[in-house]
């Protein structure tokens, strides 16, 4: 049951405030009944686990500095614009300052403590990972890739040196250079492009195909490594791209993404075990709540 009694009751109206911020964009009372009571059961909730940690053998020893919770209060009077709106909300929720720090400082320290208890979960090992990926090789898929420079001339009708014609003729005159000395490309770029990207010798990065308009990603992904296309025009001007390498598509070989596979699988196995220790809690006390399942990325 929610415990409204004092000092209770500023941890519950904190906590309606900020799920209903979270939620609905709103202050409590700025919700309809329905909202209003869906945000009450959350609270509930959070409430029971709050009160179930916080009684917990381990939470006798974490202890939340001040400074930690000054700086959680800066971070929620900023998103206010101005320290009278924020004092304002305070007031209209039945929170003064003392009672949101107290309110911060017992949420800080839960999160302290679920981290202290989650890094007591058993270290992943190589077998899991392997089994893991070969298993699921399909959710390992990328896209192919090209590291492409591109050099852009807009058109602009109004003026007599960027119409279609004149634009197209500069750009030839570009090209014409770039098929004698391909690797001045970089420089012709910086000299000529009116893309942003001409500060960085045209480079655009890595890209997939429908990253582009499709004009430029059917002529660049026809391209070898190192060649120069042909005038390409799309809605913002005439370009010229040079195809630097190319990243082929296919499954991720597991040596290039088993460290963000070992992070991700040690991420969910530090989980599984705080909500299980959560759970325990819980049933020492008679109580359950409902804990959410959890994919990797």
């Amino acid at each position: 049951m929610l415990l409204e009694s004092s000092p209770e009751k500023a941890s519950v109206n904190y906590r309606l405030l900020r799920i209903a911020t979270e939620k609905y964009g709103k202050a409590p009372a700025a919700l309809d009944a329905k909202d209003y009571a869906e945000v009450r059961s959350i609270a509930a909730r959070e409430f029971l686990i709050e009160q179930a940690v916080l009684g917990s053998a381990e939470a006798a020893d974490v202890v939340v500095p001040g400074s930690q919770v000054d700086k959680a209060v800066e971070q929620i009077c900023a998103r206010y614009g101005d320290e009278n709106a924020f004092y304002a909300e305070l007031a209209s929720n039945q929170l003064r300052l003392e009672d949101l720090k107290h309110a911060l400082e017992r949420e800080l320290r839960v999160e302290a403590v679920l981290g202290l208890v989650g890094s007591r979960a058993a270290r992943v090992g190589d077998t899991e990972i392997n089994l893991f990926y070969y298993l699921n090789r399909e959710r390992f898929s990328r896209e192919e890739q090209r590291t492409v420079r591109h050099i852009l001339l807009t058109i602009n009708p109004q003026f007599a040196e960027n119409t279609r014609e004149a634009t197209l003729r500069r750009a030839g005159q570009i090209l014409k250079r770039l098929r004698k000395h391909p690797g001045r490309f970089a420089d012709q770029a910086m000299k000529h492009s009116e893309c942003p990207t001409s500060l960085q010798g045209g480079l655009l990065g890595e890209v997939k195909r429908d990253s582009l308009y499709p004009e430029l990603g059917a002529v660049l992904f026809g391209l070898r490594k190192g060649q120069i296309s042909d005038l390409v025009e799309s809605p913002v001007g005439i370009h010229i791209l040079l195809c630097e390498a190319i990243q082929p598509g296919g499954v991720a070989p597991l040596a290039d993404i088993r460290e963000s596979l070992t992070e991700k699988m040690q991420e969910r196995e530090r989980s599984r075990h705080t909500r299980r220790w959560v759970r325990e809690l819980l049933s020492a006390k008679g109580e359950t709540v409902e804990t959410p399942t959890e994919e990797y990325a």
